[in-house]
């Protein structure tokens, strides 16, 4: 792009966006970034072991 307006319109929109976006794309995140591994207590409970 060479046109300054619509080079100033771009950054103010993806500054706009990220400012307002990263909290939602975050949230989804949680739970992902939350998950842990199985522990030995699940074998207890019947699930059985991964080889």
């Amino acid at each position: 792009m060479t046109n300054h307006a619509g080079i100033a319109v771009r950054d103010t929109a993806i500054a706009v966006l990220s400012r307002t976006a990263s909290g939602l794309l975050l949230k989804n995140f949680d739970e992902v970034a939350s998950w842990r591994p199985p522990t030995s207590d699940a074998v207890s409970f019947g699930a059985e072991p991964r080889q």
